[in-house]
């Protein structure tokens, strides 16, 4: 049975006015990688709020960090960084730096003599005839290189908005009517806010209520609290939080899982009706233990995703060390931890690259080359000097 469809209400109002609903709302905004969508606001309020825009800046070094897929099909996002410096520089979804225009230095006729900046506002101006000479024209090109990414643990108070939203938008678009309350409104639609402690708390990662880590998901998962209901948000397998919406009643517990490692349809499943505990905020000890191990986590996620994008060239260096344990009679992963090394592969990588093939190859695959480590729908990264060498040797 497709649950989705067997679940998808079709409310006559708008959530927010009394306006027909005619569109389809991402029930976990599409910026971050949802892909559910339930007909539950008008055109008016089906545009972004400030509560939108806050989370997806929030949640934006992390969409960039690990590449999520997102519906409209595009992977990962734009966003802000602090370089070293202290200056500010937009990066695209796929590493580029946005640069600014170039410095110009001009003379009496306002005709350009010299420019600094990036090569491609200077070819720009090159074809447009502004610069001082007819042939050519001093350039220093200056090469973009994007600052680290620097991400976010936690949820900051203007995040705390958008993610109370999805809660009460994955119940009424698939379990309830609800009426939101005032002060919920007013945080969706303005970004301030709301009342701490009121609706949202971060809990720990043992909390009752939440689902499986792997593979990187996002989950939503609504549970009957008496006259309440507690939705359970699991977001990138990292942030664990749980969401009150007091004066909702909902007939049963329903689990909205979305998959981040590649492109993939919404799920949505029936779930047992457990108790959720709502209780009070961490200690700050509790939050130091929680903290380590969401940065745990998050490093865990990051190193899945280079192995992926690094797919064609562990299963090159795998083929040469097959080569040699054949040629010299050493041990395979001695020979294919060295090739890893020569590819520069930081060590903690080469250790989570190894143990993944190890436990394939015990389960009876024989050919380490051949194993699916990896998904379809990721771009491969260019060929350096190194991949290059790699390949010339394995077809000899």
């Amino acid at each position: 049975m497709d649950l989705i469809s067997h679940y998808r209400r079709s409310p006559t109002r708008c959530l927010y006015c009394e306006r027909v609903p005619n569109g389809d709302e991402h029930v976990i905004q599409q910026s971050v990688g949802g892909r559910l969508t339930a007909s539950i606001l008008c055109a008016h309020h089906n545009n972004a709020s400030k509560a939108d825009d806050y989370l997806a800046t929030w949640f934006a070094p992390l969409v960039h960090l690990l590449y999520i897929p997102r519906h409209d099909g595009s992977r990962g996002t734009e966003y802000v960084a602090k370089a070293a410096d202290g200056t500010l520089q937009r990066v695209t979804a796929d590493g580029n730096i946005i640069e600014k225009k170039p410095r110009l230095d001009k003379n009496d006729q306002g005709k350009i003599i010299r420019a600094v900046g990036d090569l491609a506002h200077i070819e720009h101006i090159r074809k447009q005839h502004m610069n001082a000479f007819a042939t050519e024209m001093p350039v220093i090109a200056v090469p973009g290189i994007p600052p680290a990414v620097q991400v976010n643990l936690g949820l900051n108070d203007s995040a705390h908005a958008g993610v109370i939203k999805m809660a009460y938008h994955f119940v009424a678009g698939f379990l309830a009517d609800v009426v939101i309350p005032e002060d919920v409104r007013n945080a969706i639609e303005t970004g301030d806010p709301p009342p701490p402690g009121k609706y949202l708390r971060m809990v720990p990662y043992a909390t009752s209520g939440f689902g499986e880590a792997e593979p990187l998901r996002h989950e939503v998962t609504a549970y009957p609290a008496g006259d309440d209901t507690l939705v359970t948000l699991y977001l990138f397998s990292l942030l664990p939080v749980v969401v009150k919406l007091p004066g909702v009643s909902v007939p049963r517990a329903l689990r909205y899982i979305q998959k981040l490692d590649a492109p993939a349809p919404p799920e949505l499943c029936e779930v047992d009706s457990i108790h959720v505990p709502f209780g009070t905020n961490m200690t700050t000890a509790a939050d130091g233990a929680f903290r380590k191990e969401m940065k745990g986590r998050l490093e865990a996620a990051y190193r899945r995703f280079k192995i992926e994008e690094h797919q064609d060239m562990i299963v090159i260096a795998m083929r040469l060390a097959i080569a040699d344990t054949r040629l010299y009679g050493t041990d395979f992963w001695e020979l294919f931890d060295a090739q890893l090394q020569l590819c520069q592969w930081p060590e903690d990588h080469r250790r989570a690259v190894i143990a993944q093939t190890r436990k394939l190859v015990d389960q009876g695959l024989s050919r380490p080359w051949e194993i699916p480590l990896f998904r379809e729908g990721r771009p491969k990264p260019p060929i350096d000097s190194r991949k290059q060498s790699l390949q010339a040797r394995s077809a000899s």
